[in-house]
């Protein structure tokens, strides 16, 4: 009966070689990254005490933690007089804005805190615009490690089988 252990270890070696196939494609395509452009409605703030604050990711609502993201950020003054604007703790960076000028900051981070200050009162829109990096297919990790180990099992077997001169 060697021709049927041949043929047995023959078809092990061939499904090994197949989820080895399928855990590199499935592993590839956990690493595929969507990338969707999100514009939050512009956001008026004001103030007659000259500070006022807001976390980054309020403007954006639910989209702002849903993935990695870039946010771009637009300030229009629309007072009569300068507004200095803080983005702290993780950009860190400031500038002040003219009156009835614009700024416009680029890859702020979500959990920033934008502080503006004035002299009297602040009045200020803000602009942001968000792109949000979704890996829509990062399940397909666990899948791929658990074809991967299982194609190599069965391989480990099959040239256990032809080895071991139980074939012959």
């Amino acid at each position: 009966m060697p021709g049927i252990t041949q043929s047995y270890s023959s078809r092990l070696m061939t499904a090994g070689i197949i989820l080895l196939i399928i855990a590199l494609l499935a592993s590839l395509a956990s690493m595929m990254t969507k990338h969707k452009l999100v514009e939050a409605n512009p956001t008026t703030l004001y103030s007659r005490e000259g500070l006022v604050s807001i976390i980054v990711a309020r403007l954006l609502g639910d989209q702002a933690l849903s993935g990695s993201i870039r946010v771009n950020l637009t300030i229009y003054n629309n007072g009569g007089q300068p507004v200095e604007v803080h983005i702290l703790p993780y950009t860190n960076t400031s500038a002040v804005i003219g009156a009835h000028n614009s700024t416009t900051f680029t890859d702020v981070a979500p959990l920033d805190n934008i502080v503006l200050k004035s002299s009297n009162s602040v009045n200020v829109t803000i602009e942001a615009t968000a792109i949000v990096i979704e890996r829509p297919y990062a399940s397909l990790a666990v899948a791929s490690l658990a074809l991967f180990l299982g194609g190599s099992a069965i391989l480990s077997l099959a040239v256990v089988l032809r080895l071991s001169g139980i074939e012959d």
